[in-house]
């Protein structure tokens, strides 16, 4: 049975103890070297990563001083019984699964929280109850559970700019038009979704960029990500951002932005960032823009386009609830899928390390176009925009 809590107030060990038979052994530079260190080990996360990992202890922990039980250290017993409590029901043997809103956690955030029980552990000096293999198999489970349930991931709605077919609405191009670029938040919304767009950028990315990580190169611009989620050890990674001239242009737009942010008395050195706060009655924030803005951003924009006249399909698809930070990266990766681009050419931009990734962006919708025997199915003579025609296969 778990120990109860400490108290509050008692110290928890997260800092590195240095081997030595007694304190008065530890000189300056020891301590120093260890404080350095410390702040070293608290830099191999994003700050991003950091403060979702907070979130996620801070749940674990008040529902284990909720039920009496030590947050730190916890037992393998402690963790399975808060991913279980977490997880929803599984269905009952022998029934039909049954469909609709997901109960308790989904498994992707339980296994942040598996991933902050085992930091907290880490720096403390404890061993990590998610180690033990039953927490994975109880995991495992969760998913299949889900699945069974028919709860599968939720995927963002992509921003697309393509208008291959009836499916494939161009929302970008809906988006873009509706801003009102006559207003200085209007000129820096356009930027922020044509360089996030165009660059695959993530949230994170796009607000960490300054305007010497900018510089022009042929063909537009060339973009370095001094951090990025998939480059861990910060070697720095490079996006090419394609001057394609029009509305849709994002180094024009962010020409313009530049040019917005002169005119408001606002330097853009190599060190100032590119993308900042804008109020609503045009005050421009000298700080970075935060990454959870991003998202709210995205769902004003979408709000935002009139929808009369639109049909059913395009109307459901500018839902602002369907969007977010991701929907800009999805919708490069899901637009040039459509566009029937080589997959190399989408990593080069995307940086994902696993090809499978990429894939799995593809939109479920449009899997039935991109079949690879289609057009051998085809009779002669027929167009493969067949595919356009209604069926009356949708309901079974």
């Amino acid at each position: 049975m778990d120990r109860p809590l400490p108290p509050s107030d008692a110290p928890i060990p997260e800092k590195l103890l240095p081997s030595a038979p007694a304190e008065d052994l530890v000189t300056p530079t020891v301590l120093q070297a260890l404080e350095t260190a410390d702040r070293l080990i608290e830099r191999s996360l994003a700050d991003g990563t950091r403060a979702v990992y907070a979130r996620a202890w801070a749940r674990f922990a008040g529902w284990c001083q909720g039920q009496g039980m030590a947050a730190l250290p916890a037992t393998p017993a402690t963790l399975a019984a808060f991913l279980a409590h977490h997880a929803g029901p599984p269905p009952k043997t022998g029934s039909r699964a049954a469909t609709g809103a997901p109960t308790g956690l989904s498994p992707s955030r339980l296994e942040v929280v598996r991933a902050a029980v085992r930091r907290e552990h880490t720096r403390a000096g404890h061993a990590d109850p998610g180690a033990d293999p039953r927490i994975g198999q109880l995991l495992r489970g969760v998913r299949r559970s889900w699945a069974e349930r028919g709860q599968s991931r939720r995927q963002v709605e992509a921003l697309t700019a393509s208008s291959h077919g009836d499916t494939d609405v161009p929302t970008l191009r809906l988006v873009v038009d509706a801003i009102d670029t006559a207003e200085v938040r209007g000129v820096r919304d356009t930027a922020l979704v044509l360089v996030g767009f165009a660059g695959a950028l993530r949230r994170s990315e796009l607000c960490s960029l300054t305007w010497g990580d900018v510089r022009s190169a042929a063909g537009g611009l060339t973009v370095t990500l001094r951090t990025s989620k998939t480059d861990r050890d910060a070697k720095g990674q490079s996006v090419g951002i394609p001057r394609v001239g029009g509305p849709l242009c994002p180094v024009a737009a962010l020409a313009a932005w530049r040019t917005a942010l002169l005119a408001a008395g606002h330097t853009v050195g190599a060190a100032d960032p590119v993308f900042r706060d804008v109020s609503r009655w045009g005050h421009v924030a000298a700080a970075a823009l935060h990454p959870s803005t991003v998202a709210r951003i995205l769902k004003r924009l979408v709000a935002a386009v009139p929808t009369e006249g639109l049909d059913e399909e395009l109307r459901r698809r500018l839902d602002p609830a369907r969007y977010a930070g991701h929907s800009l990266r999805a919708g490069f990766v899901t637009t040039a899928a459509i566009e029937g681009k080589d997959i190399i050419d989408i990593l080069m931009t995307t940086r994902h390390a696993e090809p499978r990734t990429v894939i799995d962006y593809v939109r479920t919708e449009r899997l039935a176009g991109r079949n690879a025997v289609r057009g051998a199915l085809a009779r002669p003579g027929e167009s493969v925009a067949a595919e356009e025609r209604p069926n009356d296969l949708s309901q079974g």
